[in-house]
């Protein structure tokens, strides 16, 4: 039992990193969970549910891009990329600090 454990904990681990890399591609500043999805072969609800357990490390944006979905990056790479103007505007919004 431990062993089926470990084994799906190391696999939680690899999606997530997965997720991770997908989010800091440099080719991209924000990333949809489509765009996710896309990149890393990974359901969409599976990312989501991925996204939801490590929320101090993944952010969602206030804004939306021009289709209207929800935009998402890492806590690290929005603090580096994101203006005094749209971190001013998501902690109003409660969406990002």
């Amino acid at each position: 039992m431990k062993v089926a454990s470990k084994k799906a904990k190391n696999q939680s681990s690899s999606l997530y990193m997965k997720i991770l890399n997908s989010l800091e591609n440099k080719n991209y500043r924000y990333r949809t969970i489509h765009g996710i999805s896309k990149e890393t072969g990974l359901p969409e609800t599976q990312i989501i549910s991925i996204i939801e357990k490590h929320s101090n490390d993944v952010v969602q944006l206030y804004r939306t891009d021009k289709a209207g979905h929800r935009l998402y990056s890492t806590r690290k790479k929005y603090n580096k990329t994101a203006g005094i103007s749209e971190k001013v505007m998501g902690v109003f919004l409660n969406r990002v600090y």
